[in-house]
């Protein structure tokens, strides 16, 4: 009999040790980075850039390296983070990235949105990403927003960032993370629209502008807004790190040139950090830019792009010779619409 019990004893305790160690090899530890690989066809550079959404920090950027075959990887720790990846030329893709995840990415480099497919862990949030962003293109919730009344236009907004919240109960996926995340993100957005109506920037036509002073001046020195009282100014608030804004360079000194004899100042002003000012310096004298160069005072935390509620750049205002607002958002370079408007003014 003892020897019956003894032998229980041995079975019990070998069943709780496999027990044991079936729980932990399920229980283990979550993984405290995010392994992101994939592959580009028809790549475009020898690197990835990684750039957090609506961030100029150094700390939401990396820089992965490109294999000749086109693949790559890499594994870093990021907290929930939606990044623009651009491979060279443009930024046309997104992705959202979490410790623990594990994501493989593939696309055509030439034809991004139609071919990008995701695998691994994290693949069910960022495969409806994707097609999120091309069923918001085929809306066209934007359409004519700007022409509404205010209350037909909050009234839009509101609707439409609802049918958001809908879409994101109804997912088919659990990710809590990353449903805490988006929620945010939509509420936040929201409040953007319904805040930019009510400090629309067409509200500030025909007033004093904003003033800045003593921003740093490319030549030596510095510069402030009412250094140029007495001729028109079109400024272009721009980056070094803004693919859109480098793309209006070639524009903007086409349009200098036309009206290099007329009574108009066309006055840049970057919102580079300070501790990147070699990089802007060394940008201007590359791509030989001219009109006048100046760097904000604190980057896009500077009062005068706050003043102008600006929601991103490039961003162009146009100023008569009093000072006064003549187009708190004008045209871009590129467009036929600005010498249209140069021409009403006698330009």
């Amino acid at each position: 009999m003892n020897k019956l019990k003894r032998s229980l004893v041995c079975i019990v305790s070998l069943f709780l040790v496999v027990i044991n160690t079936s729980c932990k090899k399920e229980t283990q530890e979550p993984k405290n980075d995010v392994t992101f690989s994939g592959k580009i066809i028809n790549n475009n550079s020898d690197s990835l850039m990684l750039i957090g959404y609506n961030s100029i920090d150094s700390t939401q950027r990396r820089s992965i390296k490109i294999n000749k075959d086109g693949a790559f990887s890499e594994t870093f720790s990021s907290s929930p983070t939606t990044y623009y990846i651009m491979d060279g030329k443009s930024l046309a893709l997104r992705v959202f990235l979490r410790n623990g995840y594990d994501l493989n990415m593939t696309f055509d480099a030439e034809n991004q949105i139609e071919t990008v497919k995701f695998t691994g862990i994290g693949a069910d949030v960022n495969n409806y990403l994707i097609e999120d962003a091309k069923n918001i293109s085929k809306i066209g919730f934007t359409l004519g927003l700007d022409t509404l009344s205010d209350s037909d236009y909050s009234r839009r907004v509101m609707t439409y960032y609802d049918d958001r919240r809908t879409d994101l109960k109804n997912l088919k996926f659990d990710d809590t993370i990353f449903i805490a995340y988006k929620e945010k993100s939509i509420d936040d957005t929201e409040a953007v629209f319904l805040n930019k109506r009510k400090n629309n920037p067409s509200k500030l036509v025909g007033k004093i502008s904003p003033k800045f002073k003593d921003y740093c001046n490319y030549n030596g020195g510095t510069s402030s807004l009412d250094d140029f009282l007495g001729k028109y100014v079109y400024i272009d608030l721009w980056a070094t790190w803004c693919s859109p804004c480098k793309k209006e360079i070639p524009f903007l000194e086409k349009v200098e040139k036309q009206y290099h004899d007329k009574n108009i100042v066309f006055l840049s002003i970057s919102v580079d950090r300070q501790k990147d000012k070699a990089k802007w310096e060394r940008m201007i004298k590359e791509k030989n830019m001219g009109g006048v160069q100046l760097l904000a005072d604190k980057d896009t935390q500077s009062q005068f792009y706050k003043d102008y509620n600006i929601s991103g750049i490039p961003w162009f205002i146009f100023l008569d010779p009093e000072g006064k607002i003549i187009s708190a958002q004008a045209p871009r370079p590129s467009e036929g619409k600005l010498i249209e408007l140069f021409t009403k003014k006698g330009l």
